[in-house]
């Protein structure tokens, strides 16, 4: 395995347990622990973790992992909570998808039936360029690179011009005290005026947003209609949340 696949799966790691050990990531790529330690320095320079004796950790704080790397976390609860969104589409719906990984997934498994899907997301719009009978707008705005998403003033006016039945919002942190979080300031406009264009309002997550707390609240429990989640949490909080939001479980 070359040096920059090697890393990309390190990060995979990381984010998925939290930590890494120098001599069990040896062993899992038959390399000298001295090569896992230079992947590690480079990986910290990066701002993913940080080094400790005999492995790393993930640093908490840092700035949103790559796309690459957010689309295989959690995909098979992603996959979940796209086949249950799916069921409140209607034919003939005008939709409004959010970008990120989850959304991604309700792209993968809409029908090929007449709808409208309106989206800030480059991939999900070339994603339903092979289905004919769904009309697909593009928002404005600016484009950013790593995202393939459009955000901006331009993104905003574009979304609260149509009158939306129904808008699937991705979330990058879900908190019984601060809602629903994500860790782009531009992005939380963008999810704002979602909010502000759909009758519906739908967030979507897998169950390792539960506790997350990111830079900035875009929406409180009251400003949506339903949280769809797949994945094991925490009974006491689940329990805590439909008290406030519609909750269904995947």
């Amino acid at each position: 395995m070359i040096a920059a696949s090697r890393k990309r799966e390190i990060k995979r790691i990381i984010l998925e347990k939290k930590y890494v050990k120098v001599n069990e990531l040896s062993r899992l790529f038959n390399v000298s622990e001295e090569t896992i330690r230079r992947d590690l320095e480079a990986l910290e320079n990066e701002g993913i973790l940080e080094r400790n004796y005999g492995g790393a950790v993930l640093v908490e704080s840092a700035t949103v992992p790559p796309l690459s790397i957010r689309a295989t976390e959690n995909l098979e609860e992603k996959k979940l909570v796209a086949e249950k969104a799916v069921e409140f589409i209607k034919e003939g719906s005008i939709v409004l998808l959010d970008a990120g990984t989850t959304t991604f997934q309700i792209a993968r498994k809409l029908d090929n039936k007449k709808m409208t899907v309106i989206t800030n997301d480059i991939n999900i719009a070339y994603e339903l360029k092979e289905k004919s009978a769904i009309n697909v707008f593009v928002t404005g705005g600016k484009l950013s690179g790593e995202a393939m998403a459009l955000y901006g003033p331009e993104t905003q006016k574009s979304i609260e011009s149509y009158n939306v039945d129904v808008a699937f919002i991705a979330t990058s942190g879900i908190t019984l005290t601060k809602g629903f979080t994500t860790s782009d300031i531009y992005g939380a406009e963008v999810k704002k005026s979602m909010i502000r264009a759909a009758r519906e309002k739908i967030v979507v997550a897998d169950s390792s947003k539960i506790g997350k707390n990111a830079l900035i609240t875009f929406a409180s429990f009251s400003d949506v209609d339903c949280l769809i989640l797949a994945g094991n949490a925490d009974e006491e909080v689940l329990r805590r949340l439909e008290d406030m939001v519609k909750v269904v479980i995947c």
